[in-house]
């Protein structure tokens, strides 16, 4: 039954094998018209990246060929590789994927086609032997080239102009990637992998949308799972459909968010409710890499057990449990289960207890408790940091000299998919234009296996000979660009807080003062009555005071106690520094910062302007209303307004941050939408509620 299902599968795999697109693409410049002798050599440029099918015309100048004329042929991705060499090579991977043929052209004049597929831009041809009675005239060249992508589907960006680049690029790269199925790289490895299919598909979503070429890839990976239903690393299709030997933790569990993002892509029904049953058995084969007392995975010191990155010194135990719950939300979208809810939780907390540092504020990964981006990044995405925690993993790594680093453009993927969880989508834009811009500028036309800025020939494989110049997990940006995922969707343009009690506490300080006051005017007061006070001016907070006196003050009295209070205010004030300030509130500000908003403060004090200067804080905000600069307090939304006028904004895209009710009132009197924290967090009148400031950072996203 198990192998009648397979074959079932195997055969809508084939049912859905695409239609061919070709093209005849010429070189860029015309054929040089000089002869070649023995040991002269000649390039071919056609302009950008081709796979397909190379035709060479040749004819002589001279006597009568009288003997072959043998040619070298190199194919390059890349105009690097044209003087790259094959001698001393002793990378662990085969130099048999190097485009490097020898062929003997018997008869002269020919057209010859050279019988293998190729990716390449660039052609050399070296004359290694020719008699000296003729010369030998490369005439005419041309590629048939192929793919299965349409490239009427896909309208240009009307971006920057460095976007713009990127995309085309990114673009080249899916398409060449595009062929009976979604290629790894249509250089080298020419095979069907889980863990590009994923990225490549994501980015055909929103590109060329051949979703029926995805739907032909999950159901060949499900056609070829092994006897216990495990789907393998990469498989093959020629000379039959056959699965590689190779089992990844991470490989096998991304099927599940694949077929996720397949079904919410297309809505096909049929295809998810057959194939998740397969994905679903990756989740429970992934069981016995956990320890059951722990519910963390076993670390293992075994070579790609777990791939995540090329950085071979990477410890992959914290990725490996990132991955698996990140993958476990994604079954939880396709067939809900309470239990596995749970087992998610606990292994959120889990990683929590046994691989965070609070320390360092960052993740850590094996016995040596490793720091890595990688681990902060897949600790954001799976949700083992959110928040606060999840920004400062990802600020912190990067303030350490010791961090393993990024090396692939698929892990650099998820780090700018990470940013954009977090809300830093202009820090991803950035990562995206420094990173895949740089292999623009070092004259990619398709993006890479491997980038390394500082050094643009690194390898994984012991020389850059066998490295991929059009790689599938390297096409992403264009999803970033095209997938709306980048965009400003921030509600607001503006955030306008409230200065005590949100920004920092002097809530003890007013009351002592008062309270002071209050003493010494024979006044009963206490913290009940003090609560009163909160989010009221200082003029109508002395009369809710002098409301329990036995006299009657007059306005000139009434000033000079309120300038008492305010002397002894500020005398407890003068105690304030910056670690008065909380490390929510410090987060909170640099995130928003990092986002471009305008931030504003809108408070009743009068002391406003000494308190931002004792806390450190005036760096962050654009503007400052305070009761220096109004006539009206709370519930009046006079100093909200003011705000909003100070940073050129209208108050329906400000969003007012309260800790008191009359200052949640005063944002509604004005048109502005409000979150309450601490004594107002229920407010009912207010927009959201928060327990944490950095909670602010999830409200301001379209979700």
């Amino acid at each position: 039954m198990f192998e009648e299902r397979k074959d079932k599968w195997l055969k809508k795999a084939q049912a859905l094998k695409p239609k061919l697109f070709h093209e005849t693409v010429k070189p860029v410049s015309p054929m040089p018209d000089r002869a070649l002798c023995e040991n002269d050599s000649l390039i071919i440029d056609f302009g950008n990246h081709c796979v397909g099918y190379l035709t060479l015309a040749f004819s002589f100048e001279g006597s009568h060929p009288d003997a072959p004329a043998w040619l070298s042929i190199k194919l390059c991705e890349n105009e690097r590789e044209l003087s790259e060499s094959l001698e001393g090579y002793r990378g662990w991977i085969s130099k048999s994927w190097v485009q490097l043929e020898q062929m003997h052209v018997d008869v002269l004049p020919a057209q010859i086609t050279l019988p293998r597929r190729y990716a390449f831009r660039y052609v050399k041809i070296d004359v290694l032997g020719l008699s000296s009675k003729y010369k030998l005239i490369v005439r005419d060249a041309s590629v048939d080239a192929v793919t299965s992508a349409n490239d009427e589907a896909v309208q240009p960006l009307a971006e920057e102009e460095i976007d713009r680049q990127i995309d085309l690029t990114a673009l080249r790269t899916l398409r060449s990637c595009m062929q009976d199925f979604f290629e790894d790289g249509p250089k080298r490895d020419r095979r069907l992998w889980m863990g590009d299919l994923r990225l490549q598909a994501l980015t055909n979503y929103v590109t060329f949308r051949n979703n029926d070429l995805v739907k032909r890839c999950l159901y060949l990976f499900a056609g070829t799972v092994n006897e216990e239903g495990r789907i393998a690393a990469c498989l093959f299709t020629e000379p039959r459909i056959e699965a590689d030997d190779t089992y990844m933790f991470d490989y096998s569990l991304f099927f599940i968010p694949a077929l996720l993002n397949y079904y919410e892509a297309t809505g096909d029904e049929e295809t998810k409710e057959e194939l998740t049953p397969v994905a679903l058995r990756q989740l429970a084969l992934a069981e016995q890499e956990f320890d059951p007392l722990t519910q963390l995975v076993n670390d293992s010191d075994r070579l790609g057990w777990c791939f995540v990155d090329w950085a071979l010194p990477l410890n992959k135990q914290l990725c490996a449990q990132a991955i698996w719950i990140y993958c476990a939300k994604a079954a939880q979208k396709l067939s809900f289960d309470p239990e596995r809810e749970q087992l998610i939780a606990s292994r959120i907390r889990a990683a929590g207890t046994h691989l965070y540092d609070k320390d360092s504020r960052l993740v850590v990964s094996g016995a040596s408790r490793q720091i890595s981006w990688a681990s902060q990044v897949w600790a954001v995405l799976s949700g083992i940091a959110e928040g606060e925690e999840a920004a400062a993993c990802l600020d912190a790594v990067s303030e350490r000299e010791d961090a393993i680093g990024m090396v692939t453009p698929y892990m650099m993927h998820h780090y700018a998919e990470a940013l954009c969880l977090i809300g830093r989508k202009r820090q991803a834009l950035e990562v995206i234009r420094s990173y895949w811009g740089a292999m623009v500028k070092n004259g990619a036309d398709t993006f890479w296996e491997l980038f390394n800025p500082a050094n643009p020939d690194e390898s994984p494989y012991g020389s850059a000979v066998v490295n991929s110049y059009c790689h599938a997990w390297s096409c992403t940006p264009a999803w970033f660009l095209r997938s709306g995922i980048l965009e400003d969707q921030m509600k607001y343009k503006g955030i306008i807080f409230d200065l005590e009690g949100v920004i920092c506490s002097t809530d003890e300080y007013h009351y002592q003062a008062w309270k002071a006051l209050a003493d010494r005017l024979n006044i009963p007061f206490d913290r009940e009555r003090n609560n009163l006070l909160r989010g009221v001016s200082r003029m109508a907070s002395l009369d809710i005071i002098l409301e329990k006196s036995d006299r009657q003050y007059n306005d000139s009295e009434k000033l000079a106690l309120a300038e008492e209070k305010n002397a002894l205010y500020r005398t407890l004030l003068s105690n304030m520094t910056p670690a008065d300030v909380t490390d929510d509130v410090r987060n909170t500000l640099e995130t928003l910062r990092k986002a471009d908003l305008k931030l504003a403060i809108g408070s009743s004090s009068k002391n406003t302007p000494f308190i931002l200067e004792r806390i450190g804080l005036n760096h962050f905000f654009d503007a400052v209303a305070d009761g220096n600069c109004i006539m009206h307090s709370k519930p009046d939304p006079e100093v909200f307004l003011k705000a909003a006028e100070m940073i050129n904004e209208l108050p329906e895209d400000c969003l007012v941050i309260e800790d008191a009710h009359a200052g949640i009132e005063a944002a509604a009197n004005g048109g502005f939408d409000s979150a309450a924290i601490g004594d107002a967090k229920d407010d009912p009148r207010a927009n959201y509620h928060l327990t944490a400031l950095f909670d602010l950072i999830n409200c301001i996203q379209l979700q």
